[in-house]
């Protein structure tokens, strides 16, 4: 965050514009040229929060000024899944009197100066309502779009004569708002004030003077509250919260540089309940939810007290080992993709499992992925051979109960009695059991499965499938690469992805160490992680340190697009 008293940002909002003009030098009307080249901050706020003042954006024609339009193609479109960006106190941005809501409290606001060019005009009164939001504590939000502008003729030429002042007073004007201080004790005062301020440096005319302190004396004598002022002292900024947990930010602020998933449910999965994991739902939900479309929690157990904006979906009647598959296919059907997004999808990941979110950009989201089709071929492994898999210790699991249950009857009555699904059923479900034949053939290598992802157009099948294994049932590291092969049809329809060291623990066992020991080793500059892997497993962020580590990990991740 900034003070105002030491530094101002100017704001570009590269962010909520779609890839497809991202290489243009958009230029929104009133923003200084002089700054247009520079780069925006890079790192912005995420929090719950009421800004007074909101613009959302209108798509095809938006408010560019003339030397935009006479110089770029117009068409432009914003990105609809974009969450609103907060400008905190120390911050402007151009906005304008087109799709703006200003609620009750920044009714003030509202007055357009008539001393000004008329291209000029709302600009002016922006910032000026802007440098008076700081003093308030109040927020300015910039949205997704909400309409599409199809502008009336203009003569561009006469639009840019008339933008004079926007190309030669705009950046004088945020610099001499960011430098202007006021001691009076109330917001109508300061209004006078900074008008009359605004004449002596003739950024508008006397007229606007005594309109606005007409303005100010008509909002009085209607019965209006003006706002209160902050306190000496306080900033005016988004501030980072804490939880009785502890230590649990809701505001964070985020490298603009990051790749988001519009179309991906991120699903997140707590096989069991342990101290600490409503804290850890809350971190994982405010890290997140800036990066995906959704971010969905499930599991048996739903925290008491959970803030009311985490979406759970709770997962019942079973046990640890055969929840996954099973709550994957709870949440399909509480969350369907719509045929507005085909090539979605969903990614589930366990509690415990972080992944680089810049790895995945490169990643096809019309393919499942599943890290044993990188290593491990289609081939037919019949019963006996699963069994001396696991004798031969291959399987981390084989020791444990669960495990030894998955890979024993339960497995295999599960894949016999697909077998036998007449060919009416398996058709009606959209699965061919005969995948399923010839013995098992499966990607089929110890279960991995704290990271996969399922396009939505399997979610019909998967779900059926899902509850299917969870009869028997199967245990979800022997279940899920069974259901994984059996939709695809071959080793083309997965990604293969980076991910040699999934399994975290065995590999520091080696050394006798703990993530807890060594975070900084796991978690590395930039938003990688160690040996270039897309994700790794099991990071337990119920420990403060390892807590920290990855926070700080994440909220400095940088993707090049």
């Amino acid at each position: 965050m900034v003070r105002r008293s030491s530094y101002f940002s100017l704001m570009r909002l590269p962010e909520l514009v779609t890839s497809s003009v991202k290489h243009l030098l958009f230029r929104p009307r009133g923003f200084p040229l002089e700054d247009i080249v520079k780069p925006s901050p890079q790192s912005f706020v995420r929090d719950i929060a009421r800004p007074l003042i909101q613009q959302s954006l209108a798509d095809v024609d938006p408010d560019v000024d003339a030397i935009h339009r006479l110089t770029q193609p117009l068409g432009i479109t914003f990105d609809s899944a974009a969450f609103s960006v907060l400008l905190p106190g120390g911050s402007f941005c151009p906005f304008n009197s087109q799709n703006t809501l200003f609620l009750e409290e920044a009714l003030w606001g509202m007055l357009i100066p008539v001393s000004t060019a008329f291209r000029v005009c709302d600009i002016w009164r922006g910032y000026w309502s802007q440098r008076l939001l700081w003093d308030i504590g109040g927020l300015l939000s910039f949205g997704a779009p909400t309409v599409e502008q199809h502008r009336n003729a203009h003569n561009i030429l006469l639009d840019f004569i008339d933008e004079a002042d926007l190309y030669g007073k705009a950046g004088k004007l945020v610099k001499f708002l960011a430098a202007w201080d006021s001691k009076t004790h109330s917001l109508g005062q300061r209004m006078i004030e900074l008008a009359d301020a605004m004449v002596t440096a003739e950024f508008w005319g006397q007229r606007d003077s005594s309109l606005m302190k007409a303005w100010v004396a008509d909002l009085t004598a209607a019965g209006y509250h003006f706002p209160p002022l902050l306190a000496p002292g306080a900033d005016s900024q988004l501030k980072v919260m804490e939880d009785s947990v502890g230590n649990v930010p809701h505001a964070h602020h985020y490298p603009v540089s990051w790749h988001r998933y519009p179309d991906i449910i991120l699903v997140v999965m707590f096989n069991k309940a342990y101290s600490g994991y409503k804290s850890t739902a809350s971190l994982l939900h405010n890290m997140y939810m800036p990066v995906f479309g959704h971010v969905v929690f499930t599991g048996q157990h739903v925290p008491d007290g959970l803030q009311k904006d985490i979406a759970w979906v709770p997962c019942t009647n079973a046990s640890g080992g055969q929840l996954m598959h099973k709550c994957l296919g709870h949440v399909m059907e509480m969350y369907p993709m719509t045929d507005a997004t085909p090539a979605g999808g969903y990614l589930m990941i366990g509690d415990d499992t972080i992944f680089d979110n810049c790895a995945m950009q490169g990643m096809n989201r019309s393919k499942i992925w599943y890290q044993h089709a990188h290593h491990h071929l289609a081939t037919i492994r019949q019963y006996k051979d699963l069994q001396r898999e696991a004798a031969a210790g291959h399987w981390h699991w084989n020791t444990s109960f669960n495990g030894g249950k998955a890979l024993g009857l339960e497995l295999h009555d599960a894949v016999v009695s697909l077998n036998g699904l007449s060919r009416t059923a398996a058709e009606k479900q959209g699965v061919l059991a005969g995948n399923a034949n010839n013995d098992f053939a499966a990607y089929y290598g110890g279960g991995y499965t704290d990271f996969f992802y399922v396009p939505s157009r399997y979610a019909s099948q998967f779900i059926y499938l899902a509850y299917h294994f969870f009869e028997h049932p199967v245990h979800h590291e022997a279940a899920i690469p069974f259901i994984l092969r059996i939709l695809a049809t071959g080793l083309d329809e997965f990604e293969r992805f980076h991910a040699p060291i999934p399994h975290l623990w065995l590999h520091l066992q080696q050394k006798g160490l703990q993530v807890a020991d060594e975070p900084a080793s796991v978690m590395l500059d930039g938003g990688r992680l160690m040996n270039n892997s897309v994700f790794v497993h099991p990071v337990k962020l119920s420990d403060a340190n390892v807590r920290e580590h990855f926070v700080q990990w994440w909220l400095h991740a940088s993707c090049k697009a």
